[in-house]
């Protein structure tokens, strides 16, 4: 990324390499030089918790460091012995740098775990290179990363020698985004060598062609690198943003929202279409005012991305705050309660919106005991397992959607022992939803009606949404199971009038609605909808 600055560098240090040009010292001179005073300074200081004098120092020397190249123009010495050089050197400082940070880190710094991240910080920053060093003695391109060494000395020194200063936190933080970025790009240099190896011959290559078989391994270690870059990132989420000023959080995930916002890739396309819905319906109105479409999605995305700071945050916020921020509407909270008393089981049926799990805490904190949900088996399993593992802190049981015994047994047992069961239920997950007008329109959602249907219990919607810097709630008159009909019939009733109450509560927040899967019939893939039965037909 840096490298567009390369050109200003180098206007930058001519003159100095003009006069260097006309003394005996050699480019290699100052590349050796360059990495002794790096490694020097890095090792002497920073094991000693003199991070900023270290990082000081270690700047300084990559300057000069960065002169050898100038320097080699200007001479006319340039050749592979001063390339081979100058790369070697560079690893030579890296492993200065962060092994200076790992001695500091286990010893004086008493953090092993920074200790840690700084060791991957340099054992990654080494297969950056070495991947791109081995394409290129392929014969590949391999000119991609997001974290090359500029931005890996940057990041680093910036973050050491700001946090030598006293500012708290941008040590971690730095270290962590480094370790995250560097990780990602030799995931990046790694699959784009992948995608440069593949030639015409490979498209249709036997099963029997090695290198068929080395690239498809290539993939195959791509695509778990990606989850693994993934399973990081939430771990990094839940380490890192909690422990990082609130404000400086909430600007950072305001800006990813925003950026998201302006690519408007597909699931802010698929969000877009959503919330069209809504405003048509609210408008009464076919026709979307466009710029008005844009500021809600707009709003809608800052919303879902403050639903993940607290998501990252919530372990740490005190329950007492919890329960005083949530602004609570209707009767229905006392309606909940006393069926619980007495023993019968309570549906809360939810939208995809405001936060479900700050919800969920609150109503914990208020009495509940526990409550029972589903989640959906997310990939990779490490970020299922944390969020199981998060919610579970909570006080939730969780039951997973897939890849375990069917949820419904389970959910039905908890409401005849007279539990809570808190369902998001206005996407149908497993393709046996019930189809309801929603918006003017046909969606499908999940048959959670059916539960009630079953046990007995009290299907109750609700809505969340932001209040401010807090939150409201709104728990609505429980949907009775009809006296009449089969139960197919009562069940498709029951789903009716939720999607009722799910409609007039998003129109009511729409900006938080965090809705960006289909769930609008007309968007579906034909392939997911139940194969409709024709009715039996009547003898003349």
């Amino acid at each position: 990324m840096l490298n567009v600055l390369r050109p200003a560098m180098t206007r930058l240090f001519t003159p100095l390499g003009k006069v260097l040009a006309r003394t005996p010292i050699t480019p290699n001179a100052i590349t050796v030089i360059g990495t002794v005073g790096v490694a020097g300074g890095a090792l002497s200081l920073f094991p000693l918790g003199e991070l900023f004098p270290g990082a000081f120092t270690c700047t300084i020397f990559v300057f000069l460091d960065m002169l050898d190249g100038v320097l080699a123009r200007l001479k006319g010495t340039s050749g592979t012995w001063g390339a081979f050089l100058d790369s070697t050197m560079d690893r030579i400082a890296d492993a200065g740098i962060f092994g200076g940070l790992v001695i500091w880190f286990m010893l004086g710094g008493h953090n092993p775990l920074l200790g840690g991240v700084s060791l991957f910080c340099l054992v990654t920053g080494g297969l950056v290179s070495y991947a791109k060093a081995r394409a290129e003695g392929l014969g590949l391109r391999c000119d991609v990363g997001l974290i090359g060494r500029p931005e890996r000395m940057l990041i680093s020194l910036v973050a050491v020698g700001v946090s030598g200063l006293g500012v708290p936190y941008i040590l971690n933080v730095g270290l962590w985004a480094l370790a995250a970025g560097s990780a990602f790009t030799f995931w990046q240099r790694v699959h784009a060598v992948y995608k440069a190896a593949k030639g015409p011959r490979d498209q249709g290559g036997s099963p029997g062609d090695q290198d068929g078989w080395e690239r498809l391994a290539v993939a195959v270690l791509s695509r778990r690198l990606s989850e693994r870059l993934t399973g990081v990132a939430y771990q990094l989420g839940w380490k890192v943003i909690c422990r990082i000023p609130l404000s400086w959080a909430r600007w950072i995930f305001t800006e990813v929202a925003d950026i998201a916002w302006r690519r408007q890739g597909p699931k802010v396309q698929v969000l877009e279409g959503n919330l069209r819905r809504v405003l048509s319906w609210q408008h009464d109105d076919p026709e979307v005012d466009g710029k008005e479409l844009r500021t809600l999605s707009r709003a809608a995305l800052r919303s879902y991305a403050r639903y993940w700071l607290e998501v990252f945050r919530l372990p740490v916020i005190p329950t007492e705050r919890l329960v005083a921020g949530m602004h609570f509407r209707g009767p229905g909270e006392v309606a909940v309660f006393a069926n619980l008393k007495a023993g019968r089981g309570v549906i809360i049926a939810l939208p995809h919106m405001g936060n479900f799990e700050q919800a969920g805490a609150w109503i914990i904190a208020r009495g509940a005991g526990t409550l029972t949900t589903v989640a959906e088996r997310l990939r990779p399993e490490s970020v299922y397992e944390s969020f199981v593992r998060f919610r579970e802190a909570l006080g939730f049981e969780v039951l997973p959607l897939t890849g375990g015994a069917p949820p419904f047994g389970t959910l039905a047992q908890r409401l005849r022992a007279g539990g809570l069961v808190c369902l998001v239920s206005d996407r149908d997950l497993k393709e046996s939803g019930i189809e309801v007008d929603m918006f003017g329109e046909k969606a499908r959602i999940a048959a959670t009606a059916a539960l009630a249907v079953h046990t007995g219990a009290a299907l109750m919607p609700t809505a969340t949404w932001f209040d401010g810097d807090e939150w409201g709630a709104c728990i609505y008159d429980e949907i009775p199971v009809p006296e009449a009909g089969t139960r197919a019939e009562k069940v498709a009733a029951m789903s009716q009038q939720l999607a009722r109450v799910f409609t007039e509560a998003i129109a009511e927040h729409p900006q938080d609605w965090h809705m960006l899967q289909r769930v609008f019939t007309a968007d579906l893939d034909p392939a997911r909808l139940p194969v409709q039965v024709p009715p039996p037909r009547s003898e003349p």
